[in-house]
């Protein structure tokens, strides 16, 4: 938890808490786990790049991910962390483009997924206390800001 533009953020990737299933937090706290990241330095780059995509498989993003977020997010965890005292969430983990406001006890709480750089080119922006995420357009067109909503996986154009 940090303190950023006069608002408390948390920050976290997502993955141990992925509401979806145990397996993947698993996989998530064993790819943590000290004796992991040691055998990992003593690999080559390219070996531990090709396990990491037998992981993922063929398509990079598993079709889990092409859903909509778990309800969970919204109903259990936000709450839960809004009640901690945080003002912005900010998560990655589900490579989706996520911009959601609640109410919790009274309290404005923002939900911001990150959605990803490379095949979303989205990213957040925080000025003068105001916390906004944006999607690049590419050469020659200026940037979008994303309204409230699920973005979804779908390639910027």
């Amino acid at each position: 938890v940090e303190t950023v533009q006069g608002r408390t953020v948390r920050m976290e990737h997502g993955d141990v808490v992925d509401p979806r299933g145990w397996h993947r937090r698993a996989v998530c706290r064993f790819a943590r786990h000290p004796w992991t990241r040691a055998v990992a330095r003593r690999l080559h780059p390219d070996t531990a790049w090709r396990v990491g995509r037998l992981y993922a498989g063929d398509d990079h993003l598993p079709s889990e991910y092409r859903a909509p977020l778990p309800q969970a997010l919204f109903d259990q965890y936000l709450p839960a962390r809004a009640r901690e005292g945080v003002d912005v969430l900010v998560m990655g983990h589900y490579h989706r483009a996520v911009v959601h406001t609640a109410q919790v006890d009274g309290r404005p709480v923002e939900y911001y997924v990150l959605g990803d750089w490379v095949a979303q080119r989205t990213w957040l922006k925080a000025q003068d206390g105001e916390f906004s995420l944006w999607r690049d357009r590419g050469p020659g067109q200026a940037p979008v800001r994303l309204g409230p909503g699920d973005h979804g996986p779908a390639r910027a154009a």
